[in-house]
């Protein structure tokens, strides 16, 4: 029985890891942007949406429409 020996391509196996590392470092980013839409949920649930996690005055609506997930005022963004 003859067997096969496959040559493995060191280009090949870093193109592999790179894309695989782009793909992980994008679910986690996504997961993060989740979390957010998660947490934005549940202040609507709660009443508390749009209001500054810090200080509890209501964050600008601008501020909101470009960041719907803000949990700062501007005085209190990091």
């Amino acid at each position: 029985m003859a067997s096969h020996v496959t040559e493995i391509d060191p280009i090949d196996v870093a193109e592999t890891i790179g894309n695989y590392e782009k793909g992980f470092a994008l679910n986690k980013e996504l997961e993060g942007r989740l979390n957010l839409v998660d947490e934005a949920l549940a202040k609507i649930e709660a009443g508390t949406y749009g209001t500054c996690d810090q200080c509890g005055t209501m964050i600008p609506l601008a501020r909101l429409e470009a960041n719907p997930a803000a949990t700062t005022c501007v005085v209190h963004t990091k």
